[in-house]
């Protein structure tokens, strides 16, 4: 049986070798029924193409593997069933792996499904776990939720009857996070949970900084911001333990937005800022992209649009680029709502459609609550209430059917503001508002809390109660100004003013008129604000006879 030595590292003769040898004299008559020749033909042509996969030429390794199948139809082979399905394993593995590295995903799944329907053996069952991790990978980037849940499912399964714990853990985190994804938040808490148990009993600190991070992400999920601090602190800690930048950057970012969601902005602006400096030093396209997000939702709520258009903006391409398709959403929705607020409804309905459309696409629930909100809200600028509350009410069968708390708040809360515009029943707003107004307290919520009393405030107005108005939007002033919502400070002093004319209180009308205008001179550029602002001036000077000075605030 003649021998060919190939020489280490030298891809171009061996792969000319194998080809013009093998399977040029094997198929000559006579050669291919010869049992050694095959073994060795496929045995060289198994090496070979490991070799081409592991120096990056996954197609010449893919070509190779091809044509050695063709060897192993020989019928003499063939008699060898165990001898020959180990062959097709070696083969299969090879092909899969460098599928998966040139991102043919629809090949790589066809290969994985084989080596699957062969029977593992002793401790093949480890790789076929981890096959399982990594087809389900495959099938979640392509929104196949089913799929990838069953073959997560079976990788943990697998993991923790051969004791391998920590690939146990590792799918247990990728299953919960597409559950979080999913808005399946008690599940995903639960494995989740199980990946932190696992972490903390090997003693893996990085797994356990990791885990601790996605749980705070999931309790941030269901409004839950007290426990979502405590595990993105956790997480925080043991990233700058063991110096793992990468999951410190996440976890200050997180953190920011907890901050964010508990109204403290100046605060969630700097650990953001940390956040951002981390990703942009490692290379995070991820974090940074999600920063850059992040800040804009700040800037927009501290009456900066423009600011906050810039940064959003800056987030796109970056999602786009990394082929972040929930990023890419949740960024068009963020620019969407700010558009709203510069008064560009058509451009602000164009990517809030966009939005709901990937979230919907790649079954994000959390984001097409969020999105059907936001387009009602366009509907209700425009003064189309009906469509308005239709949206509104599609927010909040999801955000209830999949606990997102914070939003499932704001529904209600859109939903009795939109029956206060429409002009009756008082008794089913003021509902929706003391509903969102429960879930805020709970939370620990303070700008939906502020927006709460805001909107009682309006409801008291317009049942000609003006002292309760009063009450309520002083109560809203004062959360406003603590968390540096300097946008809606500027909105209700409008509305304070408003009521102040009508309780005959002219000099707090004045000093009311004086601060909404400071504001807005500051530069808080929401289209809604400044125009009621304005209509508010006009109005007062009218009120008080000095028409010459309403004039110039009306054109």
């Amino acid at each position: 049986m003649t021998v060919i030595i190939i020489r280490p590292y030298d891809e171009i003769v061996a792969f000319i070798l194998i080809r013009t040898y093998f399977f040029t004299r094997l198929r000559e008559e006579g050669i291919m029924n010869d049992f050694e020749e095959i073994i060795q033909a496929i045995y060289i042509s198994v090496v070979v193409a490991s070799f081409l996969y592991m120096t990056g030429r996954a197609r010449k390794a893919i070509e190779l593997c091809k044509e050695t199948l063709v060897l192993l139809n020989n019928k003499t082979l063939q008699k060898e069933q165990q001898f020959a399905k180990f062959l097709y394993q070696a083969i299969y593995k090879v092909m899969f792996a460098a599928y998966f590295l040139i991102c043919e995903d629809t090949n790589a799944i066809a290969c994985g499904r084989k080596l699957l329907a062969i029977e593992p053996e002793g401790d093949q069952t480890v790789n076929e776990g981890e096959l399982c991790i990594k087809l389900a990978a495959i099938y979640e980037g392509q929104n196949k939720h089913v799929e990838a849940k069953k073959l997560y499912e079976r990788a943990i399964s697998i993991m923790n009857k051969t004791g391998n714990s920590k690939a146990e853990a590792q799918a247990c985190a990728r299953l919960g996070m597409m559950l979080k994804l999913l808005g399946e938040f008690s599940k995903a808490k639960v494995h989740l949970e199980n990946a932190l148990g696992i972490a903390i009993e090997i003693g893996d600190r990085h797994l356990e900084g990791s885990s601790c991070g996605n749980l705070g992400v999931v309790f941030h999920s269901l409004g839950d911001y007290v426990n979502a601090r405590e595990y993105f602190d956790k997480g925080l800690a043991i990233a700058i333990e063991i110096g793992d930048r990468y999951v410190e950057g996440s976890c200050y970012q997180n953190l920011g937005c907890v901050l964010f969601s508990l109204g403290d902005y100046v605060k969630a602006k700097e650990y953001l800022d940390k956040a951002l400096a981390i990703s942009i030093e490692i290379g995070d396209r991820y974090v940074e992209g999600s920063c850059y997000g992040s800040l804009g939702k700040v800037f927009f709520s501290l009456g900066d649009c423009v600011k906050a258009k810039e940064y959003r903006e800056k987030s796109i391409p970056i999602a786009i680029e990394i082929g972040d398709k929930h990023g890419e959403g949740t960024d068009y929705g963020n620019l969407g709502v700010v558009f709203m607020s510069l008064g560009d409804y058509v451009k602000a309905k164009e990517y809030l459609e966009k939005a709901l459309a990937i979230a919907v696409e790649i079954g994000d629930r959390q984001g097409e609550g969020t999105h059907y909100a936001s387009i009602g809200n366009v509907f209700g600028f425009l003064g189309d209430y009906v469509k308005a509350e239709e949206y509104f009410q599609q927010s909040l069968a999801i955000t209830i059917d999949i606990g997102d708390r914070g939003q499932e708040a704001r529904s209600r809360l859109l939903l009795g503001r939109v029956l206060l515009s429409r002009g009756k029943q008082f008794a089913d707003a003021n509902k929706y508002f003391e509903e969102a107004f429960r879930i805020a307290t709970e939370t620990g919520d303070r700008e939906c809390e502020a927006l709460c009393y805001h909107s009682l405030g309006h409801l008291f107005k317009r049942l000609g109660d003006d002292v309760k108005a009063k009450e309520h939007y002083k109560k809203a002033l004062a959360i406003n100004v603590e968390i540096g919502e300097r946008t809606r400070e500027a909105s209700i002093y409008v509305c304070l003013g408003s009521v102040c004319i009508n309780l005959n209180e002219d000099v707090k009308v004045e000093e009311y008129l004086a601060k909404a205008l400071l504001i807005v001179k500051e530069g808080v550029k929401d289209f809604e604000v400044e125009i009621s602002t304005y209509e508010f001036i006009a109005e007062a000077n009218i009120i008080q006879n000095r028409k010459q000075e309403a004039f110039p605030h009306l054109v």
